[in-house]
């Protein structure tokens, strides 16, 4: 993910605290503008809008803290979402740069911020979404914008949702020195085992994951399997 570049703004900022419990996702509907671009906009004169962060294909900038009030989709979504705005990229190469960015970066926040690993319809949406549900703006973003380089809203929340358990698979085998030579095939079997105290590493935090079991290895496992079962 590329380092997120703190810009605060002036204007547009109402400097209310909040107590976020999702995300909503945008786009900015100006193509070719880039993030510094919406930040000098924002940060300018009152525009009666504004948003969190804005993505790019060069950089993230956060206009606004994560736990205070923005612009973004109304009144009711203000109080309660971080609303993030995607730059329109006219171009697939830069789409998906956004695109990847835009998923880490509502990895990170949903993990970080919101202390949420459970991704659903409820607490990540769309500006059209938000649109239908509490009727006060009549935004559709980025419905067409995803449509035209083949995304959904659906599959993003998706690819977000994958993203939080890559990152917390790869927070667990962090802990062991030589978790870079796990296979990726095993990793996530190795990360439900290692949560659910049924393997460990050695006295160097070393998984040795080519390592052969030993019969008494063998017999630990087992039991620890026997009495999750309650045998």
């Amino acid at each position: 993910m590329f380092p997120i570049e703190k810009k605060l703004i002036k204007k547009n900022n109402p400097n209310t605290f909040i107590k976020p419990v999702g995300l909503v996702i945008h786009e900015t509907a100006n193509p070719n503008a880039d993030a510094l671009m919406h930040y000098k906009y924002f940060n300018n004169t009152y525009r009666g809008s504004s948003a969190h962060a804005f993505i790019d294909w060069n950089r993230i900038v956060q206009t606004i803290n994560w736990n205070k009030k923005a612009w973004h989709a109304g009144r009711t979504a203000n109080k309660y979402f971080i609303g993030i705005e995607l730059c329109h990229a006219t171009t697939t190469d830069k789409f998906n740069v956004v695109y990847n960015q835009a998923v880490e970066l509502f990895a990170f926040l949903f993990v970080e911020v919101l202390g949420i690993k459970t991704v659903t319809n409820e607490n990540l949406m769309s500006h059209d979404e938000v649109s239908n549900k509490w009727k006060e703006t009549d935004h559709k973003d980025p419905i067409s914008y995803f449509a035209k380089f083949g995304k959904t809203v659906d599959g993003f929340r998706s690819d977000v949702q994958n993203q939080i358990k890559k990152s917390i698979i790869k927070e667990v085998l962090g802990m062991f020195s030589d978790d870079n030579k796990i296979g990726t095939w095993a990793k996530p079997s190795v990360d439900r085992l290692v949560k659910l105290g049924l393997l460990k590493g050695d006295e160097n935090n070393k998984f040795n994951p080519q390592n052969f079991l030993t019969r008494e290895q063998f017999a630990v496992v087992a039991d620890k399997i026997l009495q999750l079962l309650g045998r």
